[in-house]
């Protein structure tokens, strides 16, 4: 299976841990350095609504043309080391964890083709991941 990006897309993933606990501390258990931690009750960027979940991400950099799947082996590449710690704390601590694949296209594009490998899907779940794909046009 081939995984596409059309010139006009970029493509960013992000690995999120999220429900009720104390993102340092699970940094520290971890043994990984997050990109990013929010915590509940944190106003959202640009909003007055505030996060209902603590969050711990690890992101990777926007990626513009290619295959997508690129941005994910970048965030396997970052998490392997740590996958099977990662997932035991998340479910020892009962908490959600979501590979988001954000997707922007171009106004006027064609949404891109999204095939995964086998390798891409064995990799989430040794992550214990679900996936979420998030397909958007470009901003103004």
């Amino acid at each position: 299976m081939r995984s596409v990006c059309m010139s006009t897309a970029t493509c960013t993933a992000q690995l999120v841990i999220a429900g009720r606990f104390d993102p340092h501390e699970f940094t520290r258990l971890s043994g990984m350095k997050p990109t990013g931690v929010r915590r509940r009750g944190d106003f959202i960027k640009g909003t007055i609504e505030q996060h209902d979940q603590d969050q711990w991400i690890v992101a990777t950099p926007p990626r513009r043309g290619g295959r997508c799947e690129d941005v994910l082996y970048d965030l396997f590449s970052l998490a392997s080391p740590h996958a099977q710690n990662l997932h035991f704390l998340a479910q020892l601590h009962g908490l959600q964890s979501t590979i988001r694949l954000a997707v922007t296209v171009e106004k006027g594009a064609s949404l891109p083709v999204l095939e995964l490998s086998p390798e891409s899907l064995r990799r989430m779940e040794v992550l214990g991941a679900t996936l979420a794909i998030h397909m958007q046009p470009a901003a103004d």
